[in-house]
Order: C-alpha cells, then sequence, then structure tokens
C-alpha cells in the first residue's frame, strides 16, 4: 500500500481511537449524571413525603392543643363551681347546727 495512503488510514484510526474514548468518556458521565438526577429526585420524593408528614402533624397538634385548652377550662370552671358548692354546703351545715 501507498506509504501516504497508510498514514493518513493510521491517522484516521487514531482519530476514530480518540473519538472512541471520548464517546466512552462522554456515556460515563451521562450515566453518572443520570443516577445522580435520579437519585436527586427520590430524595425530593422522600422530602415532600416528609413535609406532609409533618404538616399532617402540626394540623393534628394544632387541633389537639385547642382541645387541650378547652379541656383545662372546663376542668378550671369544675373546680370553681365546686368551691361554691362546698362552701354553700358549709353553709348549710352551719345553719342546720344552728
Amino acid at each position: 500500500m501507498n506509504p501516504l495512503l497508510q498514514k493518513h488510514f493510521d491517522d484516521i484510526h487514531r482519530r476514530l481511537d480518540a473519538l472512541e474514548d471520548l464517546l466512552t468518556a462522554a456515556t460515563g458521565r451521562a450515566a453518572r449524571a443520570e443516577e445522580a438526577r435520579q437519585q436527586a429526585l427520590e430524595e425530593q420524593l422522600q422530602q415532600r413525603k416528609e413535609l406532609v408528614t409533618l404538616q399532617h402533624k402540626a394540623d393534628t397538634y394544632d387541633s389537639i392543643r385547642t382541645e387541650h385548652e378547652n379541656l383545662i377550662q372546663i376542668q378550671q370552671d369544675m373546680r370553681e363551681r365546686l368551691r361554691k358548692l362546698l362552701a354553700l354546703t358549709k353553709a348549710l351545715g352551719t345553719e342546720m347546727r344552728s
């Protein structure tokens, strides 16, 4: 074969090898980028689930706290009424003994 043609073919072969190496590297980077994207999406989904759960717990906490405050008020009202009832009972007992 003509040495000049052989030189061109060798040069083309080297360039094809270099192009193949670049393509392999680019494919690897693309695969790693896709894997990182998938992982980021999964993390984002997990964070959204946690956010919904926390929001639900916060809403539940607010309603429980309101109910708790209402129950404390009812308890205080009952104590006050019992004090009045006890005072009236003592007064009645004192009056009946007299």
